[in-house]
């Protein structure tokens, strides 16, 4: 009897040193594991800072590496055949997406290459008076918005470029506010010919300039077409500055591939 009793109690002893063996082996693996994934997030967020500091910025709202080179773009634009770019083709490649401006934009409702669920602009639009164009933003709550004002702003504006920044900069933040997914892309104000009778033109470089210097603070995408009109100026229209009809495949193509649309 007394050897089953102290046989009982070493039987009891190993248990009990099981069980803690047990119990302290799960806590090392717990902690090793918290461990392991706190160095995983740390790694994480060395990699995030990294791709940050060498991605290119493409508006889109998540970071996503441009994937073409600029130059490689702007050949391929160059390049295309625009007889081949069917109006149903541009208009289903801007589903989910509204351009916004003034006479530049509101030209591809009467060539017919957008309709106006996607295009809502206006001849003598600015900022200052398009509230309602960008109430319909608002309302129909795209994915992605263009812009397209300067043209007429610089007319209103003409030197006070920081004022007509401040109110760019309002227009934006109205539109993240309301739809903070939003992605937004804005235009340059195209280049305009010597010889066309505009106020204001001998500031567009400064209005190209602060309209660029804005993006890259408010992180979305700023676009210059100008390309397209400097490489072919016989697009200008008779006035020096609205483009013709053939330039818009071009362009349409060229923002699309900017947005990634």
């Amino acid at each position: 009897m007394y050897i089953d009793h102290w046989m009982k109690k070493i039987i009891l002893s190993i248990l009990i040193l099981a069980v803690v063996f047990y119990v302290k082996g799960g806590l090392i693996f717990d902690h090793s594991q918290r461990g392991n994934q706190q160095e995983i997030e740390k790694n994480r967020a060395i990699v995030a800072s990294y791709e940050q500091e060498n991605t290119i910025y493409n508006g889109s709202g998540n970071g996503e590496m441009m994937l073409k080179d600029e130059e490689t773009i702007r050949e391929g634009i160059r390049s295309i055949d625009i007889s081949t770019i069917t109006n149903e083709h541009l208009i289903s490649q801007y589903q989910r997406t509204m351009i916004v401006g003034d006479s530049i934009a509101e030209a591809m409702l009467p060539y017919g290459y957008l309709n106006s669920s996607i295009v809502q602009a206006r001849i003598g639009a600015t900022l200052d008076n398009a509230d309602d164009l960008f109430d319909k933003v608002i309302s129909n709550r795209p994915q992605r918005v263009v812009l397209c004002f300067g043209l007429n702003d610089m007319v209103e504006y003409q030197e006070n470029v920081s004022e007509y920044i401040e109110t760019y900069n309002n227009k934006i933040d109205g539109l993240k506010k309301d739809n903070p997914q939003i992605q937004i892309l804005i235009l340059s104000i195209l280049p305009i010919q010597s010889n066309a009778r505009i106020s204001g033109k001998q500031y567009l470089a400064d209005y190209n300039n602060a309209i660029s210097t804005m993006c890259e603070q408010q992180q979305i995408r700023f676009v210059d077409a100008s390309f397209i009109l400097n490489d072919n100026p016989s697009l200008y229209d008779e006035d020096g500055i609205h483009p013709k009809k053939e330039f818009y495949p071009r362009w349409l193509l060229y923002i699309a591939e900017e947005f990634n649309i």
